[in-house]
């Protein structure tokens, strides 16, 4: 085989990066191994490298959250020092935040990872995609839950579910951000409403037809 373009890759890369983002998981899988294989034989490209690096890292959690497999171990990340020195461009340089403050979260080291969300937030206002957006929105809200910070995790998560209800392919988020927003009316003792949004969460997880969910 020749050498590939590193722009070949980077749209393989991006292809992965949406399967990610849909939780479309057998695909996400295929495209990662394309990946991992065209990059044996790319043109050098630093950025395009961690690029992948990160989306592997991203696949890995998805894993855990959706299919509950092993949270990955502490060196599964990009480490920031690897970033330093190059042209790394908006949208890669808040998945670095964005991942990391995920990880954070999931090891219980909550001040770091609220430290590291509003670093994503402000990389966020750099790049214009409302899924961006509510992706950053339910992962906050998502943490805020956990913290019993129900006023702040609502206003977070209601703007998730207005972008991801106009989105058909994103019913999987939109099922995560109902039982969020249920779990939050839950906390402040309003059940009627917390039922009527854990209802509707099982409702939209077997239109999904997936057994995890």
């Amino acid at each position: 085989m020749g050498t590939i373009a590193h722009e070949v890759v980077a749209n393989t890369l991006n292809e992965l990066h949406v399967a990610i983002k849909k939780c479309e998981i057998d695909l996400a899988e295929q495209l990662l191994k394309k990946a991992k294989e065209s990059l044996n034989h790319m043109e050098e490209d630093d950025k395009v490298i961690i690029y992948y690096q990160l989306l592997e890292s991203r696949f890995k959690m998805m894993l855990f959250k959706n299919k509950g497999k092993g949270l990955p171990p502490n060196d599964w990340k990009v480490k920031k020092k690897e970033l330093e020195g190059h042209n790394i461009d908006n949208l890669i340089d808040y998945y670095f935040y964005l991942y990391e403050a995920e990880y954070m979260s999931y090891t219980k080291n909550y001040e770091r990872a609220i430290s590291l969300l509003k670093i994503a937030e402000k990389k966020l206002s750099k790049i214009e995609s409302d899924i961006e957006t509510a992706e950053f929105y339910m992962k906050t809200a998502s943490l805020y839950v956990t913290l019993h910070q129900s006023a702040v995790s609502l206003g977070y998560i209601n703007e998730a579910i207005n972008t991801y209800s106009q989105h058909e392919d994103y019913k999987r988020h939109l099922t995560i951000c109902y039982v969020i927003k249920a779990t939050n009316y839950m906390h402040l003792g309003k059940f009627e409403e917390s039922e009527e949004y854990f209802l509707t969460a099982i409702k939209t997880a077997k239109e999904l037809k997936d057994e995890f969910y």
